[in-house]
């Protein structure tokens, strides 16, 4: 029955947790069960002026299609003084109607216990809240998300099997965990404390298959005696040679972070100890700072330079140490180029070399350094006219500088709109 129950935990955590956390939300101190949501089974609710599904489905942390499959709505028309089904739904779809259980819900789903909550239980979770992960040091909460089995087992200590009402908890002193271990419980101060720290701050929040009571504070199974502690970032990442830092939000993830600062999300991972995709709400990590080459791919409006950079052999060399200031053009840049330039440069790596490293100009040379020069010399070897016209930086006369100062590792970049030939 334990290895069947942990199975199927997936779908438990994440939507008893991300339920719990949300309904807290919405249960007002003193009233009971009922008067949030029914106890069981559906209710009702009559539209009134300024309603809609999603505010209505927020308000009762029922899923927008559940409140349409509900009303046999086709789309998310209501009226008021329409008169709605406010379904009773299962622990996994009032997480995800809540809406405000983030940290739970991505641990739920990196340890792979998404369908357990959907099933029928029963079950019943004590949720803590996006406030009780965030009082786990960031190393540790890492850490786990990193390590599914152990988050699984961290997860599935806050599963009691069967459902267990606010009524029936106050009248013990334990409970055996789908996990295995005991929770202690005890009453103090008029309140419900689990494993002598964390209080039970919101109770009986009825879902379908179980019944979610809502805690303030993660609790670890005795067998963990220690707090895990994450994997060091690796030698040579940002966080050794130089980052800056970024706090996740809801609706992050690490492609878009790797994109949004113009890194890879191998670099993300390295940076951070991370060894999978997953990270939390509030999560603090560190960006690395690129080398020009992976700064440009991950821009994604150089992949025509980037493709040319391969072909002529330089991806070592503009990934070296430098320091080099590269002018580099972009997509559109290479388009106006006669029809079939491209194509003959990439067959013919010596002569698109020496194209190349005309963009390159070794140091560092920022953008206000560029407004005081009348030339530069390339790598390549050849000089590059510069000019300043109508407030804007001109290479040889018809290349316009349309960004500048895009910081790397090993230099800086500057966008240009033309294609600039020795």
């Amino acid at each position: 029955m334990f290895r069947t129950l942990r199975n199927r935990l997936p779908h438990v955590l994440q939507a008893g947790l991300a339920v719990g956390l949300a309904l807290s939300a919405l249960f007002v101190p003193g009233a009971s069960a009922r008067q949030a949501l029914a106890a069981e089974g559906d209710t009702s609710y009559t539209v009134v002026a300024g309603d809609n599904l999603t505010r209505l489905g927020r308000r009762f942390a029922v899923p927008v299609d559940s409140l349409r499959r509900a009303n046999s709505l086709n789309g998310d028309t209501i009226f008021v003084g329409q008169s709605l089904v406010i379904p009773n739904v299962n622990i996994v779809e009032r997480a995800i109607g809540a809406g405000s259980f983030n940290t739970l819900v991505t641990a739920v789903k990196a340890a792979g216990l998404v369908e357990t909550l959907a099933g029928p239980g029963p079950f019943t979770v004590f949720a803590p809240t996006d406030a009780a992960f965030a009082k786990l040091p960031r190393a540790t909460l890492n850490a786990l998300l990193a390590n599914p089995a152990q988050l699984a087992a961290v997860l599935t200590y806050h599963v009691v099997p069967g459902k267990v009402m606010a009524a029936d908890v106050v009248g013990l002193s334990s409970a055996t965990s789908v996990q295995g271990e005991a929770i202690s419980i005890a009453i103090s101060g008029g309140k419900v404390v689990l494993n002598g720290n964390s209080t039970v701050t919101a109770t009986d929040i009825p879902a379908t298959n179980g019944v979610i009571h809502v805690i303030d504070t993660v609790i670890l199974p005795p067998s963990l005696s220690s707090a895990p502690a994450a994997a060091a970032p690796a030698t040579g990442s940002a966080a050794s040679t130089g980052s800056e830092t970024y706090v996740v939000k809801a609706g992050d993830n690490l492609t878009r972070i790797a994109r949004q600062f113009g890194t890879t999300v191998a670099a993300l991972r390295s940076a951070n100890g991370i060894s999978g995709d997953t990270i939390y709400v509030g999560q603090t990590l560190h960006v690395p700072t690129p080398d020009i080459l992976t700064r440009a791919a991950a821009a994604g409006s150089f992949n025509t330079l980037a493709a040319a950079i391969k072909a002529a052999g330089l991806v070592e060399t503009l990934q070296g140490p430098g320091p080099f200031t590269v002018f580099a053009p972009t997509d559109a840049a290479f388009a106006k180029l006669p029809a079939g330039t491209v194509e003959a440069l990439l067959k013919d790596p010596a002569a698109l070399r020496n194209i190349l490293l005309y963009h390159v100009v070794p140091g560092k040379v920022l953008a206000a350094d560029v407004v005081g020069l009348s030339s530069a010399t390339a790598a390549q070897g050849s000089s590059i006219s510069i000019a300043v016209v109508g407030g804007k930086v001109v290479l040889n006369g018809s290349s316009t500088v349309t960004a500048t100062d895009i910081m790397a590792s090993n230099g800086v970049i500057h966008v240009i709109d033309t294609v600039i030939l020795p």
